[in-house]
């Protein structure tokens, strides 16, 4: 979202969940995925996100083209 509107509020949102997502009280207390690589719900998805937190404006969703830009 921030990548189409420049509004830094989702910029903001999307770091302080990738701090909570990082933090061990989280990992600590979520469960285990049924697919833990998976770009869904596994380590490759959030990879991706905070791959993307790198360089927000050209965020995307992986091998899908961004039509969208400034």
């Amino acid at each position: 979202m921030y990548r189409l509107t420049n509004d830094e509020t989702y910029l903001i949102k999307a770091k302080l969940f990738a701090l909570i997502m990082m933090h061990p009280d989280f990992q600590k207390q979520s469960r285990v995925p049924d697919r833990p690589w998976s770009l869904f719900e596994g380590w490759a998805g959030a990879l991706t996100f905070l791959s993307d937190l790198l360089n927000p404006n050209t965020a995307n969703f992986p091998l899908i083209p961004i039509p969208f830009s400034h």
